[in-house]
């Protein structure tokens, strides 16, 4: 019972870590659409 408690809890906390780390990255994306498209036509250009 105390392991599942501790692999529920531990769960949370990679989640929360997770959305942390997205949310500055799609903040990013959002503001630089532009750079984003670019970067998506170049990679397009990129394959044969």
């Amino acid at each position: 019972m105390h392991r599942l408690d501790m692999l529920e809890s531990t769960d949370i906390v990679s989640y929360f870590r997770f959305l942390a780390l997205s949310i500055p990255v799609f903040l990013f994306l959002f503001n630089n659409e532009k750079l984003l498209k670019s970067w998506v036509c170049y990679e397009c250009m990129r394959l044969p």
